[in-house]
């Protein structure tokens, strides 16, 4: 017959197995209150943190606001004197340069003709694209000498609307006076007439 007697009382014995809880209830007990505060800390330190990033933020975006505003008004202000240039450069293309039609039709009078007036005259209408149009009229007078007046006066009238310098603007020319002169110095040949020039309409571009 075996007998097995325990010598060791029931307080002394220990677990026999390598985990002890008790021992990790005692060291979790410790350590787990020092790592709830660690965590609130960091996280405090978080939330600090990044509302003075959010702030930082705000004010640069309030910055990026106010130059926003201001980059809109300049957008605005370069579109409106955009416009505005259009416009004067369309009045500009729209007009005539008085003194070189001038010269052209010197060069291209025969001396045997004397403008005794010139006038001229400008109307504003809209094309259907609602674009502003300037047609200009101009009216010569004056006397014509020498032999074959007629053929004078009928070839300057055609070169007016078919030479090289003044058909790129002049549209038509017609005689629409034309009559002997009764100055007291005139020829017993010299006529008097008037010419009207009606010029191509030139648009507000």
């Amino acid at each position: 017959m075996n007998l097995q007697v325990d010598l060791i009382l029931t307080e002394e014995q220990r677990n026999a197995s390598a985990f002890n809880m008790q021992a990790l209830l005692r060291i979790l007990s410790v350590i787990g209150p020092a790592i709830i505060v660690l965590i609130i800390i960091l996280l405090v330190i978080n939330v600090t943190q990044t509302k003075g990033e959010l702030k930082a933020l705000e004010a640069q975006w309030q910055l990026l606001e106010v130059k926003k505003g201001k980059a809109d008004k300049l957008r605005n202000q370069i579109s409106t004197n955009n416009e505005i240039l259009s416009k004067f450069k369309g009045i500009n293309t729209s007009r005539l340069e008085w003194h070189s039609q001038l010269r052209h039709l010197m060069e291209s009078t025969p001396s045997t003709i004397q403008f005794r007036n010139l006038s001229a005259s400008q109307t504003l209408t809209f094309n259907d694209r609602k674009k502003g149009i300037r047609k200009y009229r101009v009216l010569l007078a004056g006397k014509a000498i020498g032999d074959k007046i007629d053929i004078t006066i009928a070839n300057f009238t055609r070169q007016l609307s078919e030479s090289p310098k003044l058909s790129p603007y002049i549209d038509g020319a017609k005689v629409t006076a034309y009559d002997k002169d009764n100055s007291v110095d005139a020829g017993k040949n010299d006529r008097v007439f008037k010419i009207s020039c009606t010029y191509k309409p030139r648009t507000f571009e």
